[in-house]
């Protein structure tokens, strides 16, 4: 039976959506009921992958434009139905995301970017072993903005593993990794994150001022441009970008601006001349965005 609550949807069970009002701590504690409750229903087999889910489009790794996940913010679970191992994750895109890990489970230089557990099991198996099933999804609206929604779905990830990966570490893919942006230990990440995220710079002149550009991770850049992170790792390999390195601000004049991977969506919203500008020096076929 399905609950109704304002804001907060959950994908559970036969496609149900139940709903949450509160922010933060409130959120993460739901989300922590819904993850456990869906390892209870996956380890015990109680969950029949896909059809028992419904709307295959939605849980299928392959991009579908039905599968009514573009532009949603939400908590997502990538399953290996062989072994039940899981890999959580967040985002403020869910289709976008889902296509990047198909991406990189599919294509021999993705692969290259999965951590090594989740790596040792697709290569001895297969991509379609794995499903994609959102878990949480913040609906926006007149009181919920993009923004919030990310932030609120970044949040519970975070929670969330701060507590299940030393809780229940061997059921997970996710590793526990060093953000650059982050004092300490930071959690989750991606799949493709098997190793210390790499902050990504950007060297530019904004009205006669030179600046350096750094976001947090080469997932944040694209989520900036809107472009997928190949595109970004295209722009680092022609030397037009660099992955960055924190000695090398010791002889660096630039003033230095850091985009965390949280803001890297609407970090520009209110600079749109800075924007355009640099799109149009980085991605030239694209369309600057109106002022």
């Amino acid at each position: 039976m399905c609950s109704t609550f304002p804001q907060i949807y959950i994908v559970q069970g036969k496609g149900c959506l139940e709903q949450h009002s509160d922010e933060k701590k409130n959120i993460a504690e739901f989300a922590e009921s819904v993850l456990q409750d869906f390892i209870s229903k996956i380890q015990s087999g109680s969950i029949d992958f896909p059809s028992s889910l419904g709307l295959q489009s939605m849980f299928s790794l392959e991009k579908d434009i039905n599968s009514g996940l573009t532009e949603k913010s939400g908590l997502y679970a990538i399953v290996n139905k062989k072994n039940n191992r899981i890999y959580l994750g967040s985002t403020g895109n869910l289709a976008q995301r889902k296509g990047e890990h198909n991406y990189n489970f599919s294509d021999t230089t993705g692969l290259k970017r999965v951590s090594e557990t989740m790596r040792s099991d697709l290569k001895n198996g297969f991509s379609s072993d794995f499903i994609f099933v959102p878990l949480l999804i913040i609906e926006q609206g007149s009181v919920t903005s993009k923004e919030k929604a990310l932030e609120l779905v970044k949040h519970a990830e975070e929670s969330l593993l701060t507590k299940f990966l030393s809780a229940q570490p061997n059921i997970f893919y996710n590793v526990k990794t060093m953000g650059p942006f982050t004092p300490g230990n930071k959690f989750g990440g991606s799949p493709d994150s098997g190793s210390p995220k790499k902050s990504v710079c950007y060297k530019t002149m904004i009205n006669n001022e030179k600046r350096m550009y750094i976001w947090e991770s080469v997932s944040g850049a694209s989520r900036t441009f809107q472009c997928v992170t190949k595109s970004i790792r295209v722009k680092i390999e022609q030397n037009k970008m660099f992955y960055f390195n924190e000695n090398a601000l010791s002889n660096s004049s630039h003033v230095v601006i850091r985009i965390s991977d949280d803001l890297a969506e609407t970090f520009f919203s209110d600079q749109m001349g800075v924007y355009n500008q640099m799109l149009s020096e980085l991605f030239p076929n694209k369309k600057s965005k109106k002022m």
